[in-house]
């Protein structure tokens, strides 16, 4: 696999991943303070990671 991927967590047993998405601009709505004011009852924070192929150890 190539490319990024988002992730988030729903709850302790549950995670969104959403592949071939734009990260900036993800990062950026995430961060914007409306966003924020309209999710904070719902959502304490936000981590977006890129996920990348690794190669295993030999």
């Amino acid at each position: 696999m190539t490319g990024e991927a988002l992730v988030g967590q729903a709850d302790e047993n549950t995670a969104v991943v959403a592949y071939g998405g734009d990260l900036e601009a993800m990062a950026k709505f995430l961060g914007a303070p409306e966003f924020a004011e309209r999710t904070a009852q719902f959502v304490g924070h936000h981590t977006i990671c890129n996920l990348s192929e690794v190669t295993p150890p030999q």
